[in-house]
């Protein structure tokens, strides 16, 4: 561990072995909320700024990378027609070997196969979520690269390249 890490909530956190937390420039959070759990599976790097927030489950699978400033949150807090009621939480999963660029999001359902890359500044959540991606590496480990930049729809544990409009 380096820099600040802050653990609030009463839930359920696992660390790995050789797991390592940068909190710099800024703090990484991991909050498990009551009856939550956070699984950091070995050898993962979480980088500063990030936070990870659970309501039900989130799983970071094995020699993954969390990029500077990501989100990863397994509930939308409320619901958008009524603040007061709150939506079901979806666990999330990332799978071994995966990398999730700077400022990544992902949203209640997300899953991530093993392994995929993320690029930066993605939003990604169960089913409904475009965004911009510049580089993306499918489950076989086939590199999309940077020239063909397009539409990626992350469908749950699998990511497809669209055609620009």
């Amino acid at each position: 561990m380096k820099g600040k890490n802050w653990t609030p909530g009463p839930g359920r956190l696992y660390i790995g072995r050789g797991v390592r937390l940068i909190g710099e420039p800024a703090p990484i959070e991991l909050r498990a909320h009551e009856e939550a759990e956070i699984w950091i599976e070995d050898g993962v790097l979480i980088e500063g700024g990030t936070s990870i927030e659970a309501t039900r489950s989130v799983r970071v699978g094995a020699r993954s990378r969390i990029g500077p400033f990501c989100k990863i949150l397994d509930n939308h807090f409320h619901a958008i027609s009524d603040r007061r009621l709150r939506p079901e939480s979806v666990p999330i999963v990332i799978g071994e070997d995966c990398v999730l660029g700077p400022r990544a999001i992902l949203l209640p359902g997300a899953e991530m196969g093993a392994p995929v890359v993320v690029a930066g500044q993605a939003a990604t959540g169960e089913d409904r979520y475009i965004t911009r991606i510049h580089r993306v590496r499918n489950a076989s480990g086939d590199d999309h690269g940077d020239r063909r930049e397009g539409l990626a729809l992350v469908l749950r544990t699998r990511i497809e390249i669209l055609p620009r409009n």
